[in-house]
């Protein structure tokens, strides 16, 4: 019966909360990672460029002389990581067709 409990246990951890904490892990990383002039979106879906960061903010220029401030938790994604790998997995795609 033990048994069968630990090993219940053990299952809900390796399903559940291990990924939840790489997926923090993560999300803390791309964050501290952040850079002026970076493109990023919120969580509230606003895009636009870093403009000026502190330690919990972050001012993000929406349009022309339109800045807004946001706490560095309301960013979702760092889009300017995320097109440098697009492009280097694209880049490496062209090099395999090519041989």
């Amino acid at each position: 019966m033990w048994v069968i409990l630990g090993l219940m246990f053990l299952v809900m951890y390796f399903v559940l909360y291990r990924p939840q904490k790489k997926r923090a892990a993560e999300a803390q990383d791309m964050l501290a990672e952040l850079e002026k002039g970076d493109e990023v979106m919120t969580i509230g879906g606003i895009h636009g460029i870093v403009k000026k960061l502190s330690d919990d903010t972050v001012v993000v220029e929406v349009d022309r002389d339109v800045r807004m401030t946001f706490s560095r938790s309301a960013i979702a994604r760092n889009l300017t990581v995320r097109e440098a790998v697009e492009e280097e997995e694209e880049s490496a795609e062209e090099d395999e067709e090519d041989e």
